[in-house]
């Protein structure tokens, strides 16, 4: 979790396949460098675009925008409590048996 006003650069896979696939964070000032892992070609999407080859030579650079995205916000979010609500920080554990007898 990183709160909103950290300067990130987060890559996070879409539909891992493990549970360590986890989002990565790096800082936004310097780009990243990606090199393919497989000796095969590959189709990369990036936010749901048209997809392209990647081939086992190419590298891609991922970097931070010189452009900030504008948001319109009906009313102001508050990140810990919206964390909260979304996690159910808070909120009464139902107990889990510790054994279960077989009839």
């Amino acid at each position: 979790m990183v709160t909103p006003d950290v300067p990130t650069l987060q890559l996070a896979p879409i539909c891992p396949h493990s549970l360590a696939s986890r989002a990565l964070v790096f800082s936004d000032r310097e780009a990243v460098t990606i090199y393919p892992a497989t000796p095969n070609q590959m189709v990369m999407v990036v936010d749901g675009n048209g997809g392209c080859y990647i081939l086992p030579e190419d590298e891609i650079r991922v970097s931070k925008s010189p452009y900030g995205a504008r948001f319109i916000r009906l009313q102001q979010p508050e990140f810990f409590r919206v964390l909260r609500e979304k996690l159910g920080w808070g909120l009464p554990h139902i107990a889990k048996p510790t054994s279960v007898e077989l009839p």
